[in-house]
């Protein structure tokens, strides 16, 4: 992360871990665990596939799954005026771009190594649980997000929280959760 992006959000979330949530929720997602997008990219199972990337097949398999994720979300709310934690109006989605295209230079990364190790989707909650423990739970808890609002960090974090929250939650079928924006 650059230190820009650490002063968007600064003592509420760090960027890594908004980083983290991103991926771990793209991961749970996947046809191994929750089956809630098609990408098997961190599965365990089938990384073989990806080993034409030598040094950047994990992070070539993170790419995927996230990008599954986003594609999921897009063909279940097809309009412009959800936010979602893939969405671009939250910054999220595009750090963990940002740091996944960083690591294709070294090849290796402790998060998704981390992640690789999910062969359950108990294992997953568990972990991503974990993750938001340190974070204070959202006060915000409206339908309806605007664009104003959206350039408020406690906001976004807020939804961010809100949002991996429902994640860890579900179970069977896909439910996004989301906000509409409104002007």
């Amino acid at each position: 992360m650059t230190s820009s992006e650490s002063v968007l959000l600064p003592t509420l979330i760090e960027p890594t871990l908004a980083v983290r949530l991103v991926l771990g929720v793209a991961r749970l997602g996947e046809a191994d665990l929750e089956g809630w997008w098609s990408s098997q990219g961190m599965n365990p199972a089938v990384r073989f596939t990806l080993a034409g990337f030598r040094r950047t097949s994990k992070v070539v398999g993170a790419e995927l799954a996230v990008l599954s994720a986003r594609r999921r979300h897009r063909q279940i709310l097809p309009r412009d005026t959800a936010v979602h934690l893939f969405s671009p109006y939250l910054p999220f989605a595009g750090w963990t771009r940002a740091y996944l295209a960083e690591q294709k230079t070294s090849g290796e990364s402790r998060v998704i190594d981390e992640l690789l190790g999910w062969t359950t989707s108990d294992t997953a909650r568990s972990q991503l649980r974990a993750w938001l423990e340190a974070v204070e739970p959202p006060a915000r808890q409206g339908a309806s997000v605007s664009a104003a609002e959206l350039k408020n960090s406690t906001v976004t974090a807020g939804l961010l929280v809100r949002f991996a929250q429902s994640y860890i939650t579900q179970q069977g079928d896909l439910s996004v959760p989301y906000v509409d924006l409104v002007p």
